[in-house]
């Protein structure tokens, strides 16, 4: 009987710790270092995510060619309050495109869908919903 108990309560706790893995948002597979390829002008696309101690995720990011920065390649997009809204998916409705020539500031929202450790796909729209681009990046360094 001891025995059963035992077996029952080890059975119990790794199905516990399994779920609760499980459950939890990749958020450190995010961390690090994201190269891609904007597939509207061939752009080369870089962005940098940290966990912050908050739980919410950050990034820093530039472009080679920036089309809302009249076409130039002075600018940075930077968040610091993404969350995650499903278990693969990060998304911020306050991705700040900043434009060093001209000194516009966009606010964008900004969705990171998780495929695999290696692979996110960025979606940008505007505020009212209308599709800017989407991107795949690959994570060069963690």
């Amino acid at each position: 009987m001891r025995r059963i108990l035992a077996l029952a309560t080890v059975s119990l706790i790794a199905i516990v710790l399994v779920v609760r893995v499980w459950a939890a948002p990749p958020v450190k597979a995010l961390d690090g270092y994201w190269m891609g390829i904007d597939p509207i002008d061939g752009g080369d696309q870089r962005r940098s995510f940290v966990q912050q101690e908050d739980g919410t995720v950050s990034a820093v990011g530039r472009d080679s060619f920036l089309r809302l920065c009249d076409e130039s390649d002075r600018g940075v997009v930077s968040f610091e309050d993404g969350a995650f809204v499903g278990k693969r998916t990060l998304a911020t409705d306050n991705l700040k495109l900043t434009c060093f020539g001209n000194g516009a500031v966009l606010i964008l929202k900004a969705r990171y869908d998780l495929v695999n450790a290696n692979m996110i796909v960025e979606h940008l729209t505007t505020q009212e919903g209308a599709e800017i681009q989407s991107m795949v990046l690959h994570k060069v360094s963690r």
